[in-house]
């Protein structure tokens, strides 16, 4: 059996200190995301697995956290930021009453109903946050 070399305590500490820094941190938080799969290949691979009823329908959560995040009142996913883009939050909510519009003879009634709810909800505060 080989005697094994004793562990050199400076490069332990060393080693240590990297992985716990914020630098050593966000050097792993970069290599992960090289790892992370493309958004959009992933809403690919979702919609190929999917009839149009259902994709459409799963569309309309997407469109709805994005509409929220256009406005101003829910903190970007990306950078934590509060932004406001009306047009953009005005797009997102005329995507999910077109959605809403081809695909509701398809949605049972109590689905339905939040869903309208929700889709007034953002109508409502983008009037709110279109007057500021």
């Amino acid at each position: 059996m080989e005697e094994q070399e004793p562990i050199n305590e400076d490069a332990s500490k060393e080693l240590n200190e990297h992985l716990t820094s914020d630098v050593g941190a966000d050097k792993m938080n970069e290599e992960a995301g090289k790892f992370m799969p493309d958004p959009g290949m992933m809403l690919s691979f979702a919609a190929m697995q999917m009839d149009v009823h259902g994709f459409s329908a799963a569309l309309i959560p997407l469109f709805d956290s994005y509409a929220w995040q256009s406005m101003g009142l829910v903190a970007n996913m990306k950078n934590g930021e509060l932004i406001k883009d009306l047009p953009s939050a005005q797009l997102a909510i005329d995507c999910i009453q077109f959605i809403l519009s081809k695909i509701e003879s398809t949605i049972p009634q109590d689905d339905l109903r939040e869903a309208h709810r929700r889709l007034t909800d953002l109508r409502m505060n983008y009037l709110t946050q279109s007057k500021i």
